[in-house]
């Protein structure tokens, strides 16, 4: 599928959004890429913070998020790549991306999920 993704044309569509259920909650789709990434460049430089309760903002540098805690640039597609997995149950369950838990606490924070996972 992600192959699919990147061949894909801007502005094309594309397969349906997956389905998934929130605790206790009904079904909802989850959001393209473009429409989750739209609230993470929105909320740049607004509060967040990890598991632990360790608070950081980011900054939004040429498609990757860029957290004040590292140095690390994390890229625009490993969002994408969580999105696919959401409700994520912790950033353990994406330790194959760049910077799991500031993955995690952005794509958990109520600001960018909107409900929607």
């Amino acid at each position: 599928m992600r192959r699919a993704w990147r061949r894909r044309a801007r502005g094309a569509p594309g397969p349906p959004a997956p389905l998934v259920a929130p605790e206790g909650g009904s079904l909802h789709a989850v959001p393209e890429i473009d429409e989750v990434w739209e609230r993470i460049e929105t909320k740049a430089g607004e509060i967040f913070h990890l598991v632990r309760g360790r608070a950081f903002t980011y900054r939004i540098v040429g498609g990757h998020v860029v957290p004040d805690r590292t140095p690390q640039q994390i890229p625009k597609s490993h969002f994408a790549r969580a999105l696919e997995l959401v409700p994520l149950g912790g950033p353990g369950e994406i330790q194959n991306l760049r910077g799991p838990s500031f993955v995690f606490a952005i794509l958990s924070d109520p600001r960018i999920s909107a409900g929607n996972w």
